[in-house]
């Protein structure tokens, strides 16, 4: 009788761990999702500031040199 009690126990922790571990590894799963999205949207906006940086110090150089022939 112990002994058959024990074994549900045993079956019921197998069980309970098992259901645990794949929540977790679901859990995982959807913060690895979460990251690999704002890694991205993270790229695209250094891409759009690079980008606008470099268009920026292209209209400066070119106002520069518009400029300082004017001025002399």
């Amino acid at each position: 009788m112990m002994n058959e009690q024990q074994n549900k126990v045993i079956k019921y922790a197998l069980v309970a761990g098992t259901v645990l571990n794949l929540g977790m590894c679901l859990n995982l799963y959807l913060q690895l999702g979460r990251m690999q999205y704002q890694v991205s949207q993270l790229d695209s906006n250094v891409a759009s500031s690079i980008q606008a940086l470099s268009r920026y110090i292209w209209e400066m150089k070119n106002n520069s040199e518009t400029y300082s022939g004017e001025f002399q």
